[in-house]
């Protein structure tokens, strides 16, 4: 064997290379599979966008199946590390509820792709999990829970069933995804996400409503 052939049999793999390519494909694939859905998206179509070899792709992934799965959870990571980023910046638990409402909403507004991946995640593998649907799966929900239970243990908030209110702010959240709210071009959203936690935390009722309709605080 020559010395040219054990020199790059031995080389090193350059990493950050791989990585990038991983992503790349990855990015593409997002972004085709949202547009024309998992069944009509081929890897083919994948491999084109970027100008490369089907083959390439199935160095990474072993199927379309495992490409559009890895694509998914791509983006739900994105959406997780753009939500940590903007953890503790505020003191007042209000205020960094909103703050983490407006930055939630505000990766789905960047990112209306992401939505669709995810119901046609739902769609074409329901044993994957619920995503965005259940709050015990919401990257975001676990802070929120933690605000809510401290206001609560501190008396701004009235005892109520923690994980029912949670599952409504996540029920919230998860429609204002899915309708057309996030592409108003005026839209602010941190005006929209004290408007979200004001009905939640507050209620929309005077106290005339409640006490002529018998409304019930517990």
């Amino acid at each position: 064997m020559s010395t040219n052939a054990l020199a790059t049999r031995g080389r090193p793999k350059n990493e950050a290379a791989t990585t990038q390519r991983r992503d790349d494909i990855l990015s593409a694939a997002a972004r085709l599979f949202a547009a024309n859905g998992y069944a009509e998206t081929k890897v083919d179509n994948v491999a084109r966008s970027l100008d490369i070899g089907k083959g390439t792709i199935y160095l990474y992934f072993k199927s379309k199946q495992e490409l559009f799965l890895a694509a998914v959870e791509r983006e739900i990571r994105r959406l997780t590390d753009t939500y940590e980023a903007n953890k503790n910046a505020h003191e007042n638990p209000i205020a960094q509820m909103i703050s983490d409402t407006s930055t939630y909403l505000g990766f789905f507004q960047k990112n209306p792709h992401v939505a669709e991946l995810i119901m046609q995640e739902r769609a074409a593998f329901p044993g994957q999990g619920s995503r965005m649907q259940s709050a015990k799966n919401n990257p975001m929900l676990e802070p929120a829970r933690d605000a809510i239970q401290e206001l609560i243990d501190e008396g701004y908030v009235r005892e109520m069933p923690l994980e029912e209110l949670i599952e409504i702010l996540s029920n919230l959240l998860y429609g204002i995804i899915l309708s057309d709210t996030l592409r108003k071009d005026d839209l602010d959203l941190d005006e929209l996400s004290r408007s979200i936690l004001n009905v939640l935390l507050v209620g929309v009722t005077t106290k005339r409503a409640r006490d002529e309709w018998g409304l019930k605080e517990a």
